[in-house]
């Protein structure tokens, strides 16, 4: 074999076996689907040929399916064999290679349509152990003698494949298990307190957003999703009157509560396959200074999925009611806010205003009347509101000293999270 193509059949084998060894790992390397077609790929570029078709044999009806094909029409989408029926089905069946120079010769194949692509072919098993999972087969339309060389090469190319294709099935299996569990474990945080769960909800929707706008990828977006949806489970085990108060929690309430984010790795360690979620479960409330918690992490000790659910968390609970909560803060507020919290620039006279309606609001100095006042949902309203003489009559005893810079929030992960408000109209 000369040398070039050596340097390719070896870049090959590194590059199944990459995607073998990830997944033993647990290393989601891409779906199943990528993986066949890196296959059948890697085939065309190493052979000669310029058809393939890759069968795998599905479990329920116990038939061969073409789930991947190169330079071949989409009519063989809809083939299905038996074990054992035409050429691909005996390989399988026997486990052993089948090569036939002119399949219009052959009594073996049913020879209709396929004449008109296809006249020589080769079949290598895929194999695991003692049992065959599939087939990939090389196909010329010229009667054809297949070499030793190309043989052993599409040899090759079958045997690194079969294994990451069996795990990449199992995983695959396992991501279906994943999903069910979490929206099992949603349904049932729901029943027991359902704006917690719509918070959840709001949540993921969000991170999604943020994730396709910072460019993340599929990996990284499924694991951003299923753990922002899970985020709040520790809240699971708080007693129902502490989550629904009506107004503060006592400081012994306050400290119990601040233990959700552990008691939801509790809950999440349990459940196979979902260990990757347990950073941002334990992690969200933590915030780049050093000023979260439960540990005080600071910077880089806190990963990406608890960063980016850090900040969508905190939008939603600044813009959205709570029990406990009187007040909400407009959505440009709300940016304003995290931007202050992330060293990006700020509007100090808007934020100034909301905090000092924020206390207005809370306030038992306040008559009820003016109290009840102070309504608004957009920066607009919030000036206008502001601009009522009793209400701006009493600003400016409880406007305190802006606070200036912070840097709890990933700046980066800020600025794709107003983006995706912008692109929404809701910063107005």
């Amino acid at each position: 074999m000369e040398e070039s193509l050596l340097s390719k059949v070896g870049q090959v084998i590194e590059k199944l076996t990459g995607r073998l060894t990830s997944t033993k790992l647990g290393i989601d390397s891409g779906s199943l689907e990528d993986l066949l077609d890196a296959t059948v790929d890697a085939a065309k570029e190493l052979v000669g040929i310029e058809q393939f078709a890759l069968w795998l044999l599905d479990n329920e009806s116990n038939k061969l399916k073409i789930r991947a094909h190169k330079g071949l029409s989409d009519y063989w989408r809809s083939f299905e064999l038996d074990v054992g029926e035409s050429i691909t089905g005996k390989a399988v069946k026997d486990k052993e290679v089948q090569i036939v120079r002119d399949l219009a010769q052959d009594k073996r194949v049913k020879y209709t349509e396929v004449e008109k692509e296809v006249r020589a072919m080769i079949c290598i098993p895929l194999i695991i152990g003692d049992k065959a999972i599939g087939a990939l087969s090389g196909f010329k339309n010229i009667p054809y003698d297949f070499s030793p060389g190309e043989e052993n090469i599409l040899r090759i190319i079958a045997n690194c494949s079969a294994s990451a294709i069996l795990l990449a099935k199992r995983n695959e299996e396992s991501k279906d298990h994943i999903v069910e569990v979490v929206h099992t474990l949603v349904s049932a945080f729901g029943e027991k307190n359902a704006w917690t769960a719509q918070h959840q909800e709001r949540v993921m929707i969000d991170v999604i957003r943020v994730t396709h706008k910072l460019g993340l990828d599929y990996v990284k977006q499924s694991r951003a999703r299923n753990t922002a949806r899970l985020h709040d489970i520790g809240k699971f085990s708080i007693e129902e009157p502490v989550l629904n108060r009506n107004g503060c929690l006592t400081e012994k309430e306050w400290i119990f509560m601040k233990n959700h984010p552990i008691r939801g790795v509790k809950i999440i360690e349990r459940v196979e396959g979902l260990g990757y979620a347990i950073p941002g479960i334990r992690d969200h409330h933590e915030r780049l200074d050093g000023s979260g918690y439960p540990a005080g992490l600071k910077g880089e000790q806190i990963e990406l999925i608890p960063r980016l659910i850090a900040v969508t968390d905190s939008y939603d609970a600044m813009t959205f009611p709570r029990p406990y909560k009187p007040i909400i803060m407009p959505p440009k507020v709300c940016t304003e806010e995290l931007c202050r919290c992330s060293m990006l620039p700020y509007n100090k006279e808007v934020l100034s205003v909301f905090r000092a309606l924020e206390k207005m609001k809370c306030s038992s100095e306040v008559s009820e009347e003016v109290r009840a006042r102070i309504l608004f949902e957009t920066e607009g309203e919030l000036l206008i509101c502001t601009s009522q003489p009793e209400i701006k009559g009493l600003l400016g005893s409880f406007q305190t000293k802006d606070k200036g810079h912070a840097l709890q929030y990933d700046p980066e992960i800020v600025k794709a999270f107003v983006e995706t408000l912008k692109e929404r109209n809701l910063l107005r």
